[in-house]
C-alpha cells in the first residue's frame, strides 16, 4: 500500500452503497477515490481539496485509491448582500431539499443513520419533518 497526495476538485461524493464500507468520490478530471464515511461529509461538489490517499493494486491489475486525509483549499467568494437575501425568493420545496441534502451527509458521516437504505431513508424523513416544524410554521 502506497501513500500519495493529490489536488482534486469534487464532482460528486456518494455515500457507501448497501453492504459496502466506503463511499465514492468522483473528481472533475474523471478519477475515482474511495472515502470512509467520517471524511465523506467534508467533501462538497465543486470544491477543491488537497487529499492524501493510499493506493492498493489488486491481482487483476486494478488500482484502488482511498482518501485518508482532506484539506480544503479554496473558499467560495462571499456573495454580495443582495444575493445572500434571495433565500426568501426560493421556493419552500427547494429550501427544504437544500436543508436535507446538507444535513444528511453530515449525519451519515457521523454514523447517525442506519447503514442501509431504510436507515438513510428514515433519517431523510426525519430531517424533512425538522425543517417543516422549524421553518414553515
Amino acid at each position: 500500500m502506497n501513500t500519495a497526495a493529490a489536488t482534486i476538485t469534487v464532482k460528486q461524493a456518494n455515500p457507501p452503497a448497501e453492504g459496502k464500507k466506503q463511499g465514492k468520490v468522483h473528481t472533475d478530471s474523471g478519477e475515482l477515490y474511495g472515502v470512509w464515511p467520517k471524511l465523506l461529509g467534508l467533501l462538497r461538489p465543486g470544491a477543491t481539496y488537497e487529499v492524501e490517499y493510499t493506493e492498493s493494486t489488486f491481482g487483476d491489475g486494478k488500482t484502488w485509491r482511498t482518501i485518508s486525509k482532506v484539506r480544503h483549499l479554496e473558499r467560495a467568494p462571499a456573495a454580495p448582500a443582495s444575493q445572500n437575501d434571495n433565500r426568501r425568493d426560493t421556493a419552500p420545496a427547494d429550501q427544504e431539499f437544500e436543508f436535507v441534502t446538507r444535513c444528511l451527509p453530515a449525519m451519515i458521516s457521523a454514523c447517525m443513520t442506519g447503514s442501509n437504505q431504510d436507515g438513510i431513508t428514515e433519517a431523510a424523513r426525519m430531517l424533512r419533518n425538522v425543517y417543516r416544524n422549524t421553518f414553515t410554521q
